[in-house]
């Protein structure tokens, strides 16, 4: 049942990236979250490494839209249960609690991914929403031909 979870996740991506080469071939496009987020959270819940080795060989070959900058937040787990608890101070349950600490391993999949992708840029997520967009606003620079539209035409 997992590997056909993954199996259609990849399908999926394809056909999201054939989308966006057909449809967007001359906008910026911002997306939330994309493959690189499922595929750190099937490697956790799956406990499989070999899961990037298998997205690697789709970016590769073209079968995925490369993205021009992927955002990751990095927040540490003391300010996530210190968020969660401000947010409801009464949902802090055990079942809560363990699934901010099983984001600690996802995060870890995702710092992975992003030291071996140089287009994936984290961030510090203690700093203000302010601070986080004039980051990224500061390293978001449009060029005149994209990656992601060099990427649609191979």
């Amino acid at each position: 049942m997992k590997e056909e979870s993954w199996r259609l996740f990849k399908e999926n991506n394809r056909h999201l990236s054939n989308i966006l080469c057909e449809q967007y071939t001359d906008q910026h496009v911002a997306l939330d979250r994309f493959f690189l987020s499922t595929t750190a959270y099937h490697t956790v819940f799956l406990r499989n490494k070999s899961l990037w080795l298998d997205i690697a060989s789709d970016l590769e070959n073209g079968l995925v839209v490369t993205p021009d900058k992927y955002f990751i937040l990095d927040v540490p787990l003391e300010e996530r249960i210190r968020r969660s608890k401000q947010r409801d101070p009464h949902k802090m349950c055990n079942e809560k609690i363990d699934s901010i600490y099983l984001h600690e391993y996802v995060l870890a999949e995702f710092r992975n991914l992003a030291s071996k992708l140089k287009y994936c840029v984290m961030l510090d997520g203690t700093k203000t929403q302010e601070e986080l967009l004039k980051i990224i606003l500061d390293r978001v620079k449009i060029p005149e031909q994209s990656s992601y539209e060099a990427n649609c035409r191979t």
